[in-house]
């Protein structure tokens, strides 16, 4: 018997590997990437692979089903059209990375003019019309933008100490950001996904010294929460932490303008809430609950925490998980 269930058992083995190198000869026929196959193999005869894996893969699959099926659905109706959608190639890393370092240098010169010119002939104006042109109708590029945005010496300063303003960061950036939201619908959700995975990266830094992650949080607060309009202030620096919202009454609302807390103004509200959308929000919080830390739980909390009886089911669905999520990291 027991020779017989040995036999058995490697038989096994040898059809599952031979079924595991077809699948690996399907992949490269229709040019899918041998990690999808790899991550079924493990998930189906191995141990189940991790909540952050498999969220990292569900995005890049979901990048690889729009450039190979969804996206040639659309297919132009003349030649010409063809001719001209594909005439393009997608642009490079580099591409991306010297149109950005053009736009800084040309805003920061902007800026020490004095100048207020938001046209589209501006720093930012000139910027999106370029970035738009590269990345339209490519996922993968708007991705690598993104990137290429949350990593230091963009969004972020250079050099950043613990507790700087970021008045200067946003009054160089907000306008391109919004400008590229307006013009490409899924480029808020993809900074988005971008700022929050780079708040869940595992860190050996104290968050009482990660003045890359405190940045990052403050402008995913920015676009997610709290639409803060480039003032002397700007973002308020959190790593203090930040006081409890004071209650919906009168005086707490006087109280709330008294503290040191920066407030959106008038002019800036909602300017970012027409790009966040409830599917945002909630995948959002889906990434904060899987991957807790310190970052990504303020955020979730930040915003929950969102006064707006509109988002009172949205409250409802996170709340216990935010909380469930918050005793799992607390010692």
């Amino acid at each position: 018997m027991g020779g017989r269930s040995f036999v058995t058992g490697y038989c096994d083995i040898q059809q599952n590997t031979a079924y595991k190198r077809h699948m690996y000869d399907i992949a490269l026929e229709i040019d899918m990437p041998a990690s999808f196959v790899e991550l079924r193999h493990e998930a189906t005869h191995e141990e189940l692979p991790s909540l952050q894996r498999l969220s990292g893969i569900t995005t890049q699959a979901l990048q690889w089903l729009w450039q190979h099926y969804w996206q040639r659905l659309d297919i132009p109706t003349t030649r010409a059209q063809a001719t001209t959608s594909h005439s393009q190639p997608a642009p490079t890393p580099s591409q991306l990375r010297n149109e950005l370092t053009t736009f800084l240098r040309a805003r920061l010169l902007e800026i020490k003019a004095n100048s207020s010119d938001l046209s589209a002939t501006s720093a930012s104006g000139t910027a999106c019309a370029a970035l738009v042109r590269l990345c339209r109708g490519r996922p993968a590029s708007l991705d690598a933008l993104c990137g290429l945005l949350v990593a230091p010496k963009m969004l972020v300063p250079a050099n950043r100490a613990l507790g700087a303003p970021m008045a200067g960061a946003l009054a160089v950036w907000d306008n391109l950001l919004r400008r590229l939201a307006l013009h490409q619908r899924a480029f808020a959700p993809a900074l988005c996904v971008r700022l929050v995975s780079a708040l869940a990266e595992p860190s050996t830094l104290d968050v009482r010294i990660d003045a890359f992650g405190e940045a990052v949080f403050l402008w995913a607060d920015h676009v997610l929460c709290r639409d803060f309009a480039a003032g002397p202030e700007g973002m308020k620096p959190v790593h203090a932490g930040r006081a409890a919202r004071p209650a919906k009454t009168g005086a707490g609302r006087r109280a709330a303008r008294s503290t040191n807390e920066t407030m959106p103004s008038p002019a800036a509200s909602n300017l970012w809430e027409r790009h966040v959308d409830g599917a945002l929000r909630d995948q959002v919080m889906s990434d904060c609950v899987v991957d807790p830390n310190c970052w990504t739980l303020r955020l979730a909390r930040g915003m929950l925490a969102v006064e707006d009886e509109a988002k009172l089911g949205f409250r409802l669905t996170w709340e216990a998980l935010v909380e469930a999520a918050q005793a799992a990291v607390s010692p």
